[in-house]
C-alpha cells in the first residue's frame, strides 16, 4: 500500500471515530450554524466529513485557543478542526458569534500558520493533474470542494508562508507542484487593494517556483462594489460560471509578476496600465467588439437570444448555454479591458447584446439566418458536425445536397459524427434486425423509417411510436443506437408520469425525440392528462410549458415520442384517438442469458452506415407520404385499442352498426353490464358515462328519442346487437 493509499485509510478510520463524536450532543450543529455553512453551499456531508461543530462551552473555546479564558458574550461559536491527511487535528480555528478585536475567525496562540484543506481534497494533492485552487479561508475552500474542485483555503492573504520566508507552509509545501494548473483566487477586492495583490504575486510567485502553472483568478464585485468571496460566486453562480474564469485565466511567468509589481507607491501596476477605467465603458460600442470578436464564426454570428435562452453554435448546430456561463465569458473579457469590472457592467453588456442578438420566439427552428447556399428547405435539412445534408437532393445523381456547418442555420440538433459520403453496408445492423424481427420485412422497414423520420425535425406526421417487446427483446439496443445516431443531446428520457407534473414539459423543450423507455402508469398517475400530452405533443399543438425559475413558454414542441414497454399502456380513451397516433411495432424474440455484451459498441463503428440506411427510410417515407402499420403489429393494435376504450371492445365483440340499425338504451345498456360482468369489470358506469364512451367510438351513433305512450323512450340509431 502506498503511502497516499495508507494516509486515505487511516482518515477513513479517524472519520469514523469523530462521526462518533459527533452524534454527541457538543458535537453538533446550531441551526443558524448549520444554515451559514449552508448559504455558502457546503452540505450536510461535507459539513459531517469535516467534523465542523459549534462549541458552547467557553472553557472549551478558550482551550482550543490556547487561552486562559474566553468571554461568555461571544460564545457560541463555530469550530473548524484542520486535520492533517490522516485525519487527526492539527489545530482548531474558531469563529466567535462576535467579532474579536475586529477578527471573524480566531486561531490559537503560539502556534504555527497552517493551511485548511477539506477532507476530500486531501488525496488529490499528490496527483498533479488535478488543478487545485487556493483561496481566502477554510469555509471558502470548503464550499468550492462541495463544487467539485480540489481547493486549499488560506487563513489570511499572507498565510501561505512563514512569517520572515518565502517557503510554503506544511500544507502547501507537500504538493505536487510539478506541471500542476494552479489558481489563485482570492475575494474579489484583489483586483482594486495593493494590499492584497502584494501577497497574491508572492504566493503566484512561490508556486512557480516550484514549477507549478500558476494563474490568478479575478472573481467580479457584488452589487455597489460589494465584496464577493469564492463561496459567495459559486452560490451565485455556480461552478460552470467558476470553471469559465478559471478557463480565461492566463498562467503566468515571474515575468508578468515583475511587471505586475509596477509602482506601488502611484497605486498603479503594470497589468493595469494597459486596460481603460470604466468610465470609458461604452456597452453599446463593447457588445458589437465582444460579438465580432468572441462570437462569430466564418464571418457570422454564432451566438443568439431565442425562446427565453442563449444559444451558442458549435459542432453544427446551437447549444444552450446557462446565463452565468455567458455572464462568466463576458467579465473574463471585460476584465482585460476595463479595470474594476462590476456585475452590473456584465448585466449591462450582456442586455445591450441581447438587443442584437434576440430572434423572435415565434420562429421555429431549424430556419436559415440569411440567405442559403442554394433553395433548400431546412426542414429537409440534417446537420452533422462538418456539414448539413439536403435529403431530397442525396440520392440525385449530381444534385448539390452538401453544405458546410455553419453557424446560419439555426438549429439546436445535429448528429455526433461527421458525414461519412461512401455507403458501406450496415452488415452488424442489418442482422441484428434481422434476430429481433424473424421473417418480418415489413418491421425492419417501417423502422427504417421511423429513423429517417427522427433524423429530420419533421413533425408533420403526427405520430408516436410504439415498440413493445419481451424483457431483452432488442428494444433498449435499438433506443441507445437512436440516441448516438440523433444526438445525445437532441434526446430526453421522461416518465409517462413525469408528463403530468408542473414542469414535466420542461426537459423535452428543443429535444428532437423523448424516449420513454418503461410506458408505464402507477396508480397515482393521472391518464387524462397523460393522454392530453401525448395528443398535443404528437398533434403539433402548441402548449404552454412551465419552467423552473422562468416565465412560462408558449411553443410548439419539436419533440417526438416513443415509447418501449413489456406490456401495453393503459391509458382510457374511448375515442382511441391514443391508439390511431401511435406506429407500432412488435417484437416476439427474448435473448435473455444469451444477450451480446458488446453489441452496442459494434453498432456504434458503423453510425455513420446506419445514418445511410436511414435516409433510405426517410427517402421512401417522403415518396409514400405516411406510415404504414406492419401486419404483424393489427393484432396488437386491436389489443391496445380495447385497452384503452372497454366501450369500443363491447361494440366490435357484441354489436353491429350500420344504416337503419337501432336499439333502446335500457336493453344497449344491461348488455353493456352484462358483457362487464363476463369481462371481470367490477363497474360499468352510469348510462350517461356509456353513453359518452359510445359517441366516442363512431360518429356513425345517434342518441335519439321515440315518444311511447304519454312517456319518451331513448334509443341508439345506427347500431344494434348483433345476436
Amino acid at each position: 500500500m502506498s503511502p497516499l493509499d495508507e494516509a486515505v485509510t487511516a482518515f477513513a478510520s479517524e472519520r469514523d471515530r469523530a462521526a462518533a463524536e459527533d452524534r454527541q450532543p457538543n458535537r453538533q450543529l446550531l441551526p443558524m450554524h448549520r444554515e451559514e455553512l449552508k448559504k455558502s453551499g457546503i452540505t450536510a456531508e461535507a459539513i459531517f466529513s469535516a467534523g465542523v461543530y459549534t462549541e458552547h462551552d467557553t472553557k472549551q473555546i478558550a482551550a482550543l485557543l490556547n487561552r486562559k479564558s474566553f468571554p461568555l458574550s461571544h460564545s457560541p461559536a463555530i469550530v473548524y478542526p484542520f486535520l492533517d491527511a490522516a485525519g487527526r487535528p492539527v489545530l482548531h480555528r474558531v469563529k466567535p458569534i462576535k467579532l474579536v478585536g475586529g477578527a471573524k475567525y480566531l486561531q490559537p496562540s503560539k502556534t504555527a500558520v497552517r493551511a485548511y484543506v477539506p477532507p476530500s481534497v486531501w488525496p488529490m494533492l499528490a496527483d498533479p493533474k488535478v488543478p487545485l485552487l487556493i483561496t481566502e479561508g477554510e469555509k471558502k475552500a470548503l464550499s468550492a470542494a462541495c463544487a467539485g474542485f480540489a481547493c486549499v483555503g488560506l487563513v489570511g492573504v499572507e498565510a501561505w508562508h512563514k512569517k520572515g520566508s518565502s517557503k510554503l507552509v506544511p500544507e502547501l509545501e507537500h504538493v505536487a507542484w510539478e506541471g500542476r494548473d494552479a489558481f489563485v483566487v482570492f475575494d474579489s477586492d484583489a483586483a482594486s487593494n495593493p494590499n492584497v495583490q502584494r501577497p497574491e504575486r508572492g504566493l503566484a510567485g512561490a508556486l512557480l517556483a516550484h514549477n507549478a502553472k500558476a494563474r490568478i483568478v479575478r472573481l467580479p464585485s457584488g452589487e455597489g462594489g460589494a465584496k464577493v468571496g469564492l463561496d459567495d460566486f459559486l452560490v451565485a453562480h455556480g461552478s460552470e460560471a467558476l470553471q469559465e474564469l478559471l478557463d480565461n485565466a492566463v498562467p503566468l511567468s515571474q515575468a508578468d509578476l515583475g511587471q505586475a509589481a509596477g509602482d506601488e507607491s502611484t497605486g498603479k501596476t503594470g497589468k493595469k496600465d494597459h486596460r481603460q477605467a470604466m468610465k470609458e465603458f461604452d456597452a453599446h460600442d463593447e457588445s458589437i467588439n465582444i460579438i465580432e470578436r468572441c462570437f462569430t464564426t466564418d464571418g457570422a454570428w454564432n451566438l443568439y437570444f431565442w425562446n427565453g435562452c442563449w444559444w451558442r453554435w458549435s459542432n453544427g448546430c446551437y447549444h444552450a448555454t446557462p446565463q452565468n456561463e455567458l455572464d462568466a465569458r463576458l467579465y473574463g473579457f471585460m476584465n482585460r479591458e476595463f479595470i474594476g469590472v462590476r456585475i452590473a457592467h456584465v448585466r449591462e453588456l450582456r442586455e445591450q447584446m441581447r438587443s442584437k442578438l434576440l430572434i423572435e420566439s415565434a420562429m421555429e427552428q431549424p430556419e436559415w439566418l440569411g440567405q442559403p447556399p442554394f433553395e433548400c428547405d431546412p426542414r429537409d435539412l440534417v446537420a452533422m458536425q462538418d456539414c448539413a445534408i439536403y435529403l431530397p437532393n442525396l440520392f440525385v445523381t449530381g444534385a448539390e445536397y452538401r453544405i458546410p456547418a455553419t453557424p446560419r442555420l439555426f438549429t439546436t440538433s445535429a448528429c455526433d459524427f461527421k458525414f461519412e459520403p461512401s455507403r458501406p453496408e450496415p452488415k452488424c445492423w442489418l442482422k441484428f434486425l434481422e434476430s429481433v424481427f424473424p421473417d418480418d420485412p415489413q418491421s425492419i422497414d417501417t423502422l427504417q423509417e421511423i429513423f429517417g423520420y427522427l433524423l429530420t425535425p419533421d413533425t408533420s406526421q403526427q405520430k408516436a411510436f410504439l415498440i413493445i417487446g419481451p424483457t431483452r427483446s432488442g428494444k433498449g439496443t435499438i433506443a441507445r443506437l437512436l440516441q448516438k445516431l440523433i444526438g445525445t443531446r437532441n434526446c430526453c428520457g421522461p416518465t409517462l408520469s413525469s408528463l403530468t407534473q408542473p414542469f414535466g414539459l420542461q426537459p423535452l423543450m428543443n429535444k428532437s425525440l423523448a424516449i420513454i423507455s418503461d410506458a408505464r402508469l402507477n396508480g397515482r398517475a393521472d391518464q387524462s392528462v397523460v393522454l392530453e400530452r401525448i395528443l398535443s405533443i404528437s398533434g403539433e399543438d402548441s402548449l404552454t410549458v412551465d419552467i423552473k425559475h422562468l416565465a412560462p413558454v408558449t411553443t410548439k414542441l419539436p419533440t417526438r415520442l416513443l415509447l418501449m414497454t413489456n406490456e401495453l399502456p393503459k391509458v382510457a380513451d374511448a375515442s382511441s384517438a391514443f391508439v390511431g397516433r401511435f406506429i407500432v411495432l412488435t417484437m416476439t424474440q427474448s435473448f435473455l442469458g444469451k444477450e451480446d455484451r458488446g453489441l452496442d459498441q459494434k453498432l456504434a463503428e458503423e453510425l455513420p452506415c446506419i445514418w445511410w440506411w436511414a435516409a433510405a427510410g426517410w427517402m421512401r417515407l417522403r415518396e409514400r407520404g405516411h406510415f404504414q402499420q406492419p401486419d404483424s403489429s393489427l393484432e396488437t393494435l386491436r389489443d391496445l385499442r380495447d385497452l384503452t376504450s372497454a366501450v369500443g371492445a363491447f361494440v366490435r365483440e357484441q354489436c353491429e352498426m350500420g344504416v337503419g340499425y337501432s336499439i333502446d338504451i335500457k336493453d344497449l345498456f344491461a348488455a353493456w353490464r352484462s358483457w362487464c360482468g363476463e369481462q371481470g369489470r367490477d363497474h360499468p358506469g352510469t348510462r350517461q358515462s356509456f353513453g359518452r364512451d359510445l359517441n366516442a367510438c363512431s360518429s356513425l351513433i345517434r342518441r335519439k328519442e321515440r315518444r311511447v305512450g304519454r312517456s319518451k323512450v331513448g334509443y341508439y340509431e345506427g347500431i344494434r346487437l348483433s345476436c
